[in-house]
């Protein structure tokens, strides 16, 4: 028999089995009757598999510099080279808002991609519109591609360059301080960022390590720094100033002035920084914020006649000046401002509007700026144009609430102010630490301590400093007049290992405030508080404590020397009480009466109605005034 005939054979001996025994079962009698149905089926095998190999996680994407293996699924790699494609399509277009927003899209799908971190810094560089917590954001991805790539040099440099550009020095110099064998150019910017930032030991460290590697210019420019970090450390002005003249002695370079220049600024030698500043303005290499320092040293020794002439002076150069740092502009806004000339303040944030305007920073440093001149009214229409006009633009639509009910505040206009204060907690919560906390002082400062406490309360999770968050919320509650929440601040705040002047004053508050034993909090405070250093909020503290313990001699002179303008409303009211309550013992019963019209008994802490009430009816049933 030929050999096919066998297989025929075998084919059809196996198909006669098969349908056999699908006589026995429906599914086997179609698959084997209906070629469509086996069609289909097969199919449907041949998609599932494809659906599995599709979403499961079988795809290492971690780069080979990265060490690791790290699988997604092809789903995943498509879907963040889809948003890749469009982020590179919107930065060909210039829209760099929509292309960081894609990139992050892009990122949230692969976390593992180069190109896409060095997208987002060469983004992030053009892109001035970012509010500090999205420059920090980009500075920390930055890092993250030092990971993936090993710490490349190509890579290395960008984010230098970034972190340079969006003033992220400490990130920087941590990056080189952790680099086993930098560069004698990667030693300079490391030597330089140490000395700006006043890292002192980390200078001292790093110069032990490297300095003798350097080449001889380098290791001369090197010496200057170290020279100029000893004198900064030197308590003696005197001998800060010999070395300063030792360093001058073996170097004239334009590192050597600034240095110079830097030091005595530190030391406010004026006449010494006038020397080498007119140096340096001869070498033409001044920079508008060391003339506003100059202003600054002249009018503290006595000299503000000659710092509004040389302000006026610059006047012209400040226009033409071509500022790509916003840096220097609030120098110089708040060097104008100290000198009274608010004007130029103005002019100058306005001179640069069309360069810095789409920076969240610029209009919050115009706000403060408006805000340390009390120029309320202006400091209102500054946040009317922040919500209207800038309102799109990062973090500016809460910072106009908050301003807004701060400046409305400082006005007495209560109720605006709530309203200003609603709104900013609806826009809760906020994602930069900073600002939170700033915004809760601002709310304390103008006696809004319920919102305050409700604004804090929404960012418990974020705020990585306790013991401020605790202290503030401290504050809040006194304000509120919420017992239960100033007993549990007072119990954070001391777990929180707060300071022990700052544990000492809360705890004899709350003693006062929640009429408790207040003779060991007080004993306390005057061990960690000098006199000589007490605020008049704390000189009322210490007043009211003792009266409270029935101690009253020398009351009346404690609070004659208090300067009641200077208290918050609680503290006025608390002022009050005790001061009526000494009228009263003493019978001068009339002046107890033109007094009590005066008090803001709503001001008062909980708890001492009751004691209020006593003094009432004891002013009420006293016979005669004695004489």
């Amino acid at each position: 028999m030929p050999p096919n005939h066998r297989k025929r054979s075998k084919s059809r001996s196996w198909k006669r089995k098969l349908e056999r025994k699908a006589g026995q079962s429906a599914f086997l009698f179609i698959l084997v009757n209906k070629p469509g149905f086996r069609y289909t089926l097969l199919a449907l095998i041949l998609c599932f598999l494809g659906a599995g190999l599709y979403v499961a996680p079988l795809w290492n994407i971690a780069p080979e510099t990265y060490g690791k293996t790290v699988r997604a699924s092809l789903y995943r790699i498509h879907e963040a080279r889809g948003w890749k494609e469009k982020a590179i399509a919107a930065a060909e277009q210039d829209d760099l808002e929509e292309t960081a927003f894609l990139l992050r899209m892009a990122l949230s799908r692969n976390s593992l991609d180069p190109d896409l971190y060095r997208m987002v810094l060469t983004n992030g560089m053009a892109f001035d519109a970012q509010s500090p917590s999205e420059i920090r954001d980009v500075a920390l991805k930055g890092e993250q591609l030092l990971l993936l790539t090993a710490t490349n040099a190509a890579d290395l440099n960008l984010v230098l360059t970034y972190n340079r550009l969006r003033g992220q020095d400490n990130l920087s110099a941590g990056m080189l301080l952790a680099l086993p064998d930098p560069t004698p150019d990667q030693v300079m910017e490391l030597f330089h960022l140490l000395y700006t930032s006043r890292r002192v030991e980390d200078f001292e460290r790093a110069y032990t390590l490297h300095a003798g590697r350097l080449p001889a210019d380098l290791r001369s420019q090197a010496d200057l720094y170290q020279t100029a970090v000893q004198a900064l450390q030197t308590q003696s002005e005197e001998n800060a100033v010999a070395m300063i003249d030792r360093m001058r002695a073996g170097s004239n370079s334009a590192l050597e002035r600034q240095l110079r220049l830097d030091v005595y600024g530190h030391l406010e030698a004026v006449d010494l920084f006038k020397e080498v500043f007119q140096e340096i303005q001869k070498n033409e290499e001044d920079q508008p914020e060391q003339h506003a320092l100059y202003w600054k040293l002249l009018s503290s020794s006595g000299q503000l006649i000659n710092a509004r002439k040389l302000a006026a002076q610059y006047w012209p150069q400040v226009i033409q000046h071509r500022f790509i740092r916003l840096e220097p502009v609030v120098q110089l806004a708040k060097a104008y401002l100290d000198l009274g000339l608010s004007d130029r303040s103005w002019e100058v944030f306005q001179l640069v509007e069309p360069t810095f305007g789409d920076n969240p920073r610029y209009w919050m440093e115009f706000g403060d700026l408006l805000i340390e001149a009390q120029q309320w009214q202006d400091v209102i229409s500054h946040a009317v144009k922040l919500r209207t006009q800038r309102g799109g633009i990062a973090d500016t639509k809460v910072y106009a609430f908050f301003i807004e009910g701060l400046a409305l505040g400082k006005q007495k206009m209560t109720m605006p102010a709530t309203t200003a204060f609603k709104r900013l907690i609806e826009e809760s919560p906020l994602k930069n630490a900073t600002m939170v906390t700033r915004m809760a002082q601002g709310m304390v400062e103008v006696g809004h301590g319920d919102l305050a406490l409700e604004f804090l309360a929404l960012h418990d999770a974020m705020i990585e400093d306790r013991p401020v968050f605790f202290d503030l919320m401290f504050q809040a509650a006194k304000l509120a007049g919420n017992p239960a929440a100033l007993s549990a601040a007072m119990k954070s705040l001391e777990e929180a290992s707060a300071p022990a002047p700052v544990t000492a004053k809360r705890r004899l508050e709350k003693a006062v405030l929640m009429l408790d034993d207040t003779e060991q909090p007080l004993g306390t405070f005057l061990q960690v508080r000098s006199a000589s250093d007490w605020s008049d909020s704390e000189r009322l503290l210490v007043a009211s404590a003792r009266w409270l313990q029935g101690d009253v001699s020398g009351l009346e002179a404690q609070l004659n020397s208090i300067e009641s303008e200077s208290l918050a409303s609680h503290e006025k009211a608390l002022m009050t009480l005790i001061q009526f309550d000494r009228l009263v013992q003493l019978g001068r019963l009339e002046e107890a009466r033109s007094l009590l019209i005066l008090m803001e008994e709503d001001r008062l802490f909980p708890g001492y109605e009751a004691k209020l009430e006593s003094l009432k009816i004891q002013l009420n049933t006293s016979p005669q005034e004695s004489p």
